[in-house]
């Protein structure tokens, strides 16, 4: 068989192999919580409203939105259909990856590159979902296949048709995402310094007819800009952040990066010959750099924006950047070279877990197991939108069930606290998914409901079952638990014994102090094993003949010199009627990472000096499931 024939069967079976790899599981694969707000957000009557409604909220140009919008109008919200587009863009970039390192370097590595490529999973994890990322890689690949051929022509008579190309995938990137903008950016101005002087007028011309595309969406970006930034949810980026990432790219596999480390040393010492291969080195390093150090340092001098999938549409030069070290001595072995990076790469992905857990917060499961509760049991459930659990939980003509929803803070607890206080169930639930998830909701369903009969953890997502009776599941151990009645072992000054909840005293709060007593400890006492979080619940009975106003609950984890943790909450979050007792209750999480002298504290805070009392004062610290590992 020819090379040329042979390459082209080697590639056919490779994008096979990827068309496998995304499809094995995509039918029972839960849409993510960013599909959900896309579908949400299209669901608009008029294009107008979709822009004003739709796209306004969100941090991302339009042109993505406006796809999923007119894709719902004519095929429908199906969650398996409505990824189709985007699995085939993940699925048909491989073929421009493999034209571009072809062009660039040779058709072996480009079947390396293309190996890397299909069997990454940060790759196949992000062009599996409805959302811009396959589309992105897609379309850079694109411009970049056009700006090749263009400015690299050879005097190739066709060659103005690849003009066309670039504009047209540089605008698709342009509207696609931010960041696969300031790629088409960055490779835009990379052709300056290639373009030969005859083309440089078209090739100019070709630059800002894709910028004036923009003019638009112009409105739009700055309409996002009002409401904030175009990030501000995530967290800073760790020092380690692409360490992290690489490791991600190649599977969490060790194994994996010392196979392209000693790949990388290799075709340093016995390299093979590429015509103008400093160029390309040179060019696909500096485009995936840049991409990663705008986002990097904007996220660190401005508002944190980088993710993994951040860096998706630069990281195919990432790949080619890696093979262009490829080792002369392999050229003897070319099939077999293939053959062992690719079952490398399939290993690693197998070994990494990566079909039998969960990538993103699940929705389609929380909603299953909601739905297969007990009749009229009641609900809680968190998720950033009501219309996210909705989408799953009405297609499986569900049975009825009192679903309360985004109880996730102390503004809530009080309403909460009156439902199940007046619920007449033998069970309760809870959900969350990709949200704010307070142990405060499960300590107040469990005050009436205190045995857990089934729980469910999923990545970023969770489904607990209560009830008053039957077998308690709970495995949580007690580490630590500390109970105050102020009974005469902890009688003080403050000790009344004419109000109580329990006798035979409790704490009067007056104009005497600002603080109440307190619970101190030592956080390096708190042991628990790694794959075990350490939560903290606080409460305490309140009693008053008028409300305090200022009053709070506090919970701090402190080093020795701030607070690292500063948590609280007022005691009207809780109560309201006069002359009643009610019980208050904070929880947190122990930090992971402590140092000596670290310690908690908790006590109540009364700044304006006003009356009520306290009484029950207890601590406890139990373990609990990592909320982002199953």
């Amino acid at each position: 068989m020819k090379s040329e024939n042979r390459s082209r069967t080697i590639l056919f079976l490779l994008i096979v192999i990827s068309i496998i790899l995304h499809f094995y599981n995509l039918k029972g694969l839960s849409l993510s919580n960013d599909e959900l707000s896309a579908i949400t957000r299209a669901k608009y009557e008029t294009f107008l409203e979709m822009i004003k409604m739709g796209v306004y909220i969100d941090y991302h140009p339009a042109g993505i939105q406006i796809f999923i919008f007119y894709w719902i109008k004519l095929f429908g919200d199906g969650d398996f259909l409505l990824r189709i587009p985007f699995v085939i863009c993940g699925i048909a970039a491989s073929w421009f990856l493999y034209q571009i390192t072809k062009k660039w370097l040779d058709e072996f590595v480009a079947l390396l590159a293309v190996t890397l490529f299909i069997t990454s999973s940060l790759v196949i994890q992000y062009t599996q979902i409805a959302r811009m990322y396959s589309t992105g890689i897609f379309f850079c690949l694109i411009l970049v296949y056009g700006w090749t051929n263009f400015i690299f022509h050879n005097k190739n008579k066709d060659y103005k048709k690849y003009w066309w190309i670039w504009l047209i995938g540089t605008v698709l990137a342009i509207h696609n995402h931010y960041f696969s903008f300031a790629f088409a950016g960055v490779v835009g101005l990379s052709g300056i310094l290639f373009v030969q002087k005859s083309d440089r007028k078209k090739y100019v011309l070709g630059g800002i007819i894709a910028l004036m595309t923009f003019i638009p969406e112009w409105s739009i970006f700055m309409e996002q800009m009002k409401t904030g930034d175009i990030g501000g949810w995530l967290g800073p980026p760790e020092k380690t952040f692409l360490w992290d990432f690489f490791k991600v790219v190649f599977n969490n596999s060790n194994y994996f990066l010392g196979v392209i480390a000693l790949w990388l040393i290799s075709g340093l010492i016995f390299p093979a010959k590429f015509e103008h291969v400093t160029r390309w080195r040179i060019l696909s390093i500096v485009w995936f750099m840049f991409v990663f150090l705008l986002a990097y340092i904007y996220s660190v001098l401005g508002h944190p924006v980088i993710q993994f999938s951040t860096l998706l549409f630069g990281l195919p030069f990432l790949f080619i950047f890696i093979v262009s070290f490829t080792p002369a001595f392999l050229y003897q072995y070319k099939i077999t070279s293939v053959v062992v990076l690719l079952v490398l790469g399939l290993t690693t992905l197998v070994s990494s877990r990566f079909y039998s857990q969960n990538h993103f917060g699940v929705f389609k499961e929380i909603a299953q197991d909601v739905n297969a509760f007990p009749p009229n049991t009641p609900c809680v459930v968190n998720v950033i939108n009501p219309n996210y659990f909705d989408y799953y939980f009405k297609k499986l003509n569900s049975k009825d069930k009192t679903i309360i929803y985004k109880m996730e803070g102390p503004g809530d607890y009080a309403r909460l606290i009156q439902i199940v206080d007046t619920i007449h169930s033998d069970n309760f639930g809870y959900t969350w998914s990709n949200s704010i998830h307070p142990y405060e909701v499960i300590e107040i369903i469990k005050a009436k409901f205190p045995i857990l009969i089934k729980k469910k953890i999923y990545f970023n997502a969770t489904t607990y079952l209560f009830s008053k009776n039957g077998n308690d599941i709970s495995n949580d151990s007690i580490l630590c638990d500390y109970q105050n009645n102020f009974d005469s072992n902890f009688a003080t000054s403050l000790c009344d014994s004419d109000v109580y909840f329990s006798k035979p005293y409790s704490e009067r709060m007056d104009d005497r102090k600002d603080f109440s007593s307190d619970f101190k400890i030592d956080l390096d006492k708190i042991t628990c094993p790694d794959s075990l979080y350490r939560y903290v619940t606080f409460t305490a009975q309140v009693y008053f003949e008028k409300l305090p106003l200022d009053a709070t609950m506090v919970m701090s984890f402190e080093d020795s010199t701030h607070a690292m943790i500063y948590q609280s909450e007022l005691i009207t979050d809780f109560c309201s009627k006069e002359r009643k007792w009610y019980k208050m209750i904070l929880c947190g999480e122990v930090p992971q990472k402590i140092k000596p002298k670290d310690h908690l504290i908790a006590y109540f805070y009364n700044p304006s000096k006003e009356k009520f009392y306290i009484d029950n004062f207890h601590i406890s610290i139990r373990t609990s499931h990592n909320p982002y590992k199953k």
